[in-house]
């Protein structure tokens, strides 16, 4: 429940605002890669490999002195090495992951080709096939300008 009574709330979707947060959100995710990447090298303790492990179970070596060392070996890992050398819960963890990965990335797909194509023609059916404002361009997405059915 808000506390700002609903007639005093102003709803608008303005581009500047998604193109903000998306350029806000793809800053903090590049900034932590490499906070990551230049971190990992500087800190043997914390990301060192399994030192004790017998051979067979220690993971692949990664170059030390690379910024970015550490991609090429997470990418080229298969899954039957990786359950034996990080156990099958982990590996389970990532499939459980890329499994998430998988399923927005179909109703992505679903919703930029069903669901936004359906909204834009109820938005020009109740508004006589005419756009509604020239503005905002995403207001033709916002069911702010749907009629009421009553």
């Amino acid at each position: 429940m808000s506390i700002v009574p609903p007639e005093k709330q102003s709803i608008k979707i303005s581009l500047i605002g998604i193109v903000t947060q998306f350029g806000i959100n793809l800053t903090l995710g590049f900034g932590t890669l490499v906070l990551f990447s230049f971190l990992r090298p500087r800190n043997v303790i914390v990301y060192s490999p399994k030192q004790f492990a017998p051979e067979d179970k220690q993971p692949p070596k990664i170059e030390e002195n690379k910024l970015w060392g550490w991609v090429k070996p997470v990418l080229e890992a298969n899954e039957k090495s990786l359950v034996n050398e990080i156990g099958l819960d982990a590996v389970m963890f990532i499939r459980f992951i890329k499994l998430c990965q998988n399923i927005l990335l179909c109703l992505l797909v679903f919703g930029a080709c069903v669901i936004m194509p359906i909204n834009i023609f109820g938005t020009y059916r109740d508004n006589n096939y005419d756009m509604p404002s020239k503005d905002n361009p995403l207001q033709i997405l916002s069911v702010s300008y749907l009629e009421q059915v009553s």
